[in-house]
């Protein structure tokens, strides 16, 4: 190729890159402005618990006024809409006094500024110009996936999660020393407190006691000195114990033990709430009536849909630790060969936080998929040792997230799926040699 051919074909690709990345921002926005829904229980539940009060069973009622108003709380007699730790709460007290929808563009803008976060870890983490060039585009390519555009019309957290799953990989990864042990101890400890099933991802850095012994100690007394100030909060200690009490009942209501019930409408019987104008919403929704392509990816929805069947709970259990117990198994096995590296552990670690993701029994909607994300970089980091035909099932993952077509049912699900077959292929291939160390 000439070198005008090259500078063509450069330009031509920024050009692109711009188009996507404008035309995404706008569409988001877009997309904010119409109430992210979903943001408005954790401001409720940060808002709760400033003033001591448990969100997990909270019911409004009028004279509560309308700062802890949520039209979606209503999935059950019993149990709130509220599904976050008290930890999360905690961490959005300093802004959740703001009106919602100044709180809606404070995240709006942390959730590219996220994006743009994850992409450095592995442009970092990369050897080559060709794998950071990748790790750009893969970037700019997933704000078309449905996946982000759900979490962002919703106002989900899950972004926030894999902003911290990538801190934790990026931590590991660098070089051995203590600012990185430190980085890395510290996200993956808030990444347990945001997200509990996180503590799985432990397992597979036990392969390597050496290496991960100071980084399980580290992220061990961050976790304990969290534990002993709930501990000794009476507060903090009881929003906890109802934490624990609300997820069982949440079980129940997504397992159809009990009756569900939704509210028969998204909208508060107002017409403004915190900066949102929903008689202007509603006008706009009943010119573009909104288009639902969010799938979910569970297992046991996946079982129900092939084998016709409920899967029961135990059942569900003992499939998800069987697998955990399989890849274990077979990553020691090649770690006594010497063919299982630390960043193959690491990789690992990460697919063992995404199996307790699949494998939950409440059901998990599209914007989860964006948790994906950092592990779709990790392979890109060491896509010169992994065969091409495994490359084709990420990129295949990628455009079925990316697709919306009703040609081919469950796409998304099947997409993710697809990534998870192929990134566990990637952690037992060839070990990269600068990940031997």
């Amino acid at each position: 190729m000439s070198a005008l051919a090259k500078k063509i074909a450069w330009v031509a690709d920024v050009l692109m890159l711009a188009a996507i990345l404008i035309s995404s921002i706008f569409r988001d926005i877009g997309s904010e402005r119409l109430y992210p829904a979903d943001l408005r229980n954790r401001i409720l539940g940060a808002r709760l618990q400033k003033v001591g009060r448990s969100p997990y069973f909270y019911h409004w009622r009028p004279e509560d006024g309308l700062q802890y108003y949520d039209p979606l709380n209503g999935i059950s007699p019993n149990v709130s809409n509220v599904t976050s730790t008290p930890f999360l709460h905690d961490l959005l007290i300093p802004i959740c006094g703001l009106p919602q929808r100044s709180i809606s563009i404070i995240w709006f803008i942390l959730q590219y500024v996220m994006l743009a976060g994850m992409a450095l870890f592995f442009i970092c983490l990369a050897r080559s110009r060709t794998e950071k060039w990748i790790v750009v585009h893969a970037t700019f390519f997933f704000l078309l996936t449905e996946a982000w555009i759900d979490s962002v019309y919703c106002g989900q957290v899950y972004l926030f999660i894999a902003f911290l799953l990538s801190g934790t990989a990026f931590g590991l990864l660098r070089k051995p020393g203590r600012l990185n042990l430190v980085v890395a101890a510290i996200f993956a400890s808030v990444l347990v407190l945001v997200r509990p099933t996180a503590l799985v991802l432990f397992l597979p850095l036990l392969l390597f006691p050496k290496k991960s012994l100071d980084f399980l100690k580290a992220s061990g007394g961050c976790l304990l000195i969290y534990g002993l100030f709930v501990l000794f909060h009476p507060k903090e200690r009881a929003f906890w114990n109802d934490y624990r009490g609300a997820l069982s009942d949440q079980v129940k209501v997504h397992q159809q033990m009990v009756d569900r019930h939704y509210p028969l409408t998204s909208f508060p019987p107002v017409n403004a709430l915190e900066g949102f104008d929903f008689s202007t919403i509603r006008s706009y929704y009943r010119q573009h009536p909104a288009t639902n392509h969010s799938e979910n990816g569970n297992f046991f929805v996946l079982y129900q849909h092939i084998i016709h069947r409920t899967l029961p709970l135990p059942a569900l259990g003992i499939i998800f630790f069987t697998i955990l117990a399989g890849l274990l198994t077979a990553a020691f096995v090649r770690r006594q060969a010497q063919a299982f590296s630390w960043g193959s552990a690491v990789l690992l670690a990460m697919i063992f936080f995404m199996l307790a993701d699949l494998f939950s029994p409440i059901h998990r909607q599209q914007y989860y998929t964006v948790q994906w994300f950092p592990l779709l970089l990790f392979a890109i980091t060491v896509g010169r040792n992994i065969p091409a035909w495994i490359q084709c099932i990420l990129i295949a993952g990628l455009l079925l997230n990316i697709s919306n077509t009703n040609l081919i049912p469950i796409r998304h699900t099947v997409g993710e799926y697809l990534w998870l077959l192929s990134l566990i292929l990637v952690a037992f291939a060839k070990p990269r040699p600068d990940w031997q160390r």
